[in-house]
């Protein structure tokens, strides 16, 4: 009961990963930043919750916890690629379900991965597809 299971420091199967170009400092602020914003989620869903009397849900709590847990591991992590990607899938793969990944250690810091261009492009097409097939039937 309560029990989450947390996946590996390092998970290749987590979305969100730092650059492999990163330097050490670089790690180093993406560790601390993912993890930062893992706290103060936990911190400002509970100050929701607690002001407009809604139920914090079941949910929320184990992906905060599995994070938390994740960011417990990737402080202690000795190696800082390492650390850091457990930290990008804490906050990217496990809080956010894959829909912001924070694995950039400078502007724009975070990316929306469903706000791609290639999704823009798609949308596009689609409804210039259903236009001209619109415009082609009988009236």
């Amino acid at each position: 009961d309560g029990w989450v299971a947390l996946p590996k420091v390092v998970d290749p199967t987590c979305s969100c990963q730092p650059s492999s170009s990163a330097s050490d400092g670089e790690l180093l602020q993406l560790s601390q930043w993912n993890c930062l914003r893992i706290h103060q989620a936990g911190v400002d869903y509970a100050t929701l919750a607690a002001n407009y009397g809604q139920n914090v849900n079941q949910d929320w709590k184990e992906r905060l916890q599995a994070a938390t847990a994740m960011c417990d591991q990737a402080k202690k992590e000795t190696d800082l690629k390492a650390a850091a990607q457990s930290a990008c899938c804490a906050w990217g793969d496990v809080l956010m379900q894959q829909r912001e990944c924070c694995n950039v250690p400078g502007p724009p810091y975070c990316t929306n991965p469903t706000d791609s261009k290639l999704g823009h492009a798609s949308a596009l097409v689609l409804a210039l597809l259903l236009a001209l097939l619109a415009a082609g039937l009988p009236k």
